[in-house]
């Protein structure tokens, strides 16, 4: 048995929740395609996640607190899922995954011109 796994496996997902989920991630891929200045709702989640790593990582070092904006996205996510994988909450898995964003932060900011 893995250590990461629930104890009595993971709950079963209804056929509501599964058809509630497709109808949000596909409300939120049509929200996404159709964004014009590059900065989504979710990515105000994204950065202050990013900034709090710069100052939970600052006492580490400077390249360490250089670093520590994408540690946290990155460390973040995985602690939801290892949560809810543990809980054996199928449902709530997903959503970490479903939630990042996979455009360069060059690509965040603002159009200037």
């Amino acid at each position: 048995m893995s250590i990461f796994g629930p104890e009595d496996g993971f709950a079963p997902v209804s056929r509501s929740v599964t058809i509630g989920w497709c109808i949000a991630c596909g409300v939120f891929l049509i929200y996404a395609a159709a964004d014009t200045d590059g900065f989504l709702f979710l990515d105000n989640a994204n950065i202050m996640i990013h900034e709090a790593g710069h100052a939970l990582f600052g006492w580490a070092g400077y390249y360490t607190q250089i670093l520590g904006g994408t540690i946290a996205q990155v460390l973040v996510p995985l602690a939801c899922v290892l949560f809810f994988v543990r809980r054996g909450d199928t449902a709530a898995d997903a959503t970490p995954n479903t939630t990042r964003r996979s455009r360069p932060r060059s690509d965040l900011r603002t159009p200037t011109g």
